[in-house]
């Protein structure tokens, strides 16, 4: 199972000094089941499985084909987000028992993916611009 997941930043064009909203657009959804749920990190520490740590999380229902998810209140300057399709809705991502690996589809923006574990900050991270329009794209996968 392959969820493309579309990001899209942009700023309220009322104001110059409002601050910018992330908006993700998580296509590709094959169920209904669960939520997605989304953490934005503006620093390593904890990126991407300490979700406590996160500046910003947010849960949405599942939607088919396409999910989209609004994060406001966030400030100009670096991030990354973190995105799992948490399918049993137990509020958790779910790992295999002998090799930890995700049960659900997960992903990271950029399409950060890791090696042998997660995803590291620094490969994820993008520009939240205090205005305008940015795009940014990545995909939740299976493993």
């Amino acid at each position: 199972m392959r969820l493309a997941l579309a990001l899209l930043l942009h700023a309220p064009a009322a104001s110059a000094q409002e601050a910018p909203t992330l908006e993700l657009r998580i296509q590709g959804v094959a169920s209904t089941a669960g939520r997605i749920l989304v953490a934005v990190f503006d620093r390593a520490e904890g990126f991407p499985g300490r979700a406590e740590l996160a500046v910003h999380k947010v849960a949405v229902p599942a939607a088919v084909p396409t999910t989209t998810v609004r994060v406001e209140g966030l400030e100009a300057g670096r991030y990354a987000v973190v995105a799992v399709h948490d399918v049993n809705d137990n509020g958790a991502l779910d790992v295999r028992a002998i090799i930890p690996i995700p049960k659900e589809p997960t992903g990271a923006s950029r399409d950060a993916r890791g090696r042998f574990g997660p995803p590291r900050f620094d490969d994820a991270v993008f520009e939240l611009p205090p205005q305008g329009v940015h795009a940014e794209s990545f995909s939740l996968v299976s493993l």
